[in-house]
């Protein structure tokens, strides 16, 4: 937990999570009290969602911890790791319906590359885009904006019917112009990086041995 969000760390003890589990209205008033406040001015920081939005997604948040809470278990991570994974689930659904036809890889990545500068998620809760190795990412961040805001979209799962429809291309236009030579690119930029950072420790080993 990081040290900026001390306040949370009490809706981690077991005494507070067997009191949510078993329908304590004063715990789960809590969550409504501080909790929910933390996740609107996070959504709205982080997700450059408005405040109004943001509002709303944290009543969906909270109406989803009240359904689940007796499903959450403990020993698979803390209880705010699971709050936050139904934060983020929340907030990617709503770039979904009200703005992925705007965005491109690098604002995908400037929202998500920052999470775990609050809270720690598990491994296998990382979002797809979270699980691409470094090279990957810093290949597509080199892309032209279109062939970014191709894999963003990609990695939000929309169906290749939707990305043509939001890029206005044609069937055999997305695979010869944009999805094929898309990943060609990325393959070829992995590779740059990997002989740049060879070069690299080669200068470096040269350079100590001199010494």
């Amino acid at each position: 937990m990081n040290a900026r969000t001390p306040q949370l760390d009490k809706f981690n003890q077991p005494d507070f999570i067997a009191r949510l589990q078993a329908g304590d209205e004063a715990a789960y008033q809590d969550v409504v009290d501080e909790l929910a406040a933390w996740c609107a001015v996070y959504i709205n920081r982080k997700f450059n969602i408005n405040a109004e939005d943001a509002k709303d997604i944290v009543q969906d948040i909270v109406m989803t911890v009240y359904r689940k809470i007796k499903s959450y278990d403990p020993s698979k991570g803390k209880f705010t790791q699971w709050v936050f994974q139904v934060l983020r689930n929340q907030c990617l659904d709503w770039l979904r319906k009200r703005k992925m036809e705007r965005l491109t890889f690098s604002e995908l990545l400037a929202m998500e590359s920052t999470i775990q500068d609050e809270v720690i998620i598990l491994r296998d809760d990382l979002s797809p885009l979270e699980k691409l190795p470094r090279k990957v990412r810093a290949a597509i961040l080199k892309l032209p904006g279109r062939y970014q805001q191709l894999v963003g979209l990609m990695l939000l799962n929309a169906s290749e019917d939707y990305i043509m429809g939001i890029m206005q291309i044609k069937v055999t236009q997305y695979f010869s112009q944009f999805q094929i030579p898309c990943f060609v690119k990325i393959t070829d930029g992995i590779s740059a990086i990997k002989v740049k950072e060879a070069n690299y420790g080669k200068e470096t080993q040269t350079s100590s041995q001199s010494f």
